[in-house]
């Protein structure tokens, strides 16, 4: 996917602050960071899927935690009503055409690959 090419998806998004840049791996983008909280004030808690998936949070324009969840509206919510992890936006990847051991593995190379600060200790990569 070239930069030009990143389109956000059909819903109105014009009030939800995004990072000033997308993310990127090896130069793909991998998606534009968004603001959670304003995106479930805005279109309410079930814009988030309630699916198992793998999720990253930023503080500013870093990467600060990788995550994984059977249900990521739940595990998402969860973290916006914890204050001890400051962080400003999301990204989150739908895998429920994944096992959980898969998304596991998935989580753990994310989090050797990039060391995230919040995630001191690899507890969650099995």
């Amino acid at each position: 996917m070239e930069e030009q090419d990143y389109i956000w998806p059909e819903f109105e998004m014009e009030h939800i602050e995004k990072a000033p840049e997308p993310y990127k791996y090896n130069s793909e983008i991998i998606g534009l960071p968004f603001n959670l909280q304003q995106t479930v004030n805005q279109f309410g808690k079930q814009i988030i899927p309630n699916v198992l998936g793998l999720y990253h949070l930023f503080y500013k324009d870093m990467l600060v935690y990788v995550g994984m969840s059977t249900n990521l509206r739940g595990r998402l919510l969860q973290h916006l009503r914890d204050e001890s992890k400051v962080f400003h936006n999301v990204l989150w990847f739908c895998c429920q055409d994944k096992t959980i051991e898969e998304v596991l593995e998935l989580e753990y190379i994310m989090i050797k690959k990039f060391k995230p600060s919040l995630n001191l200790t690899h507890a969650n990569a099995r």
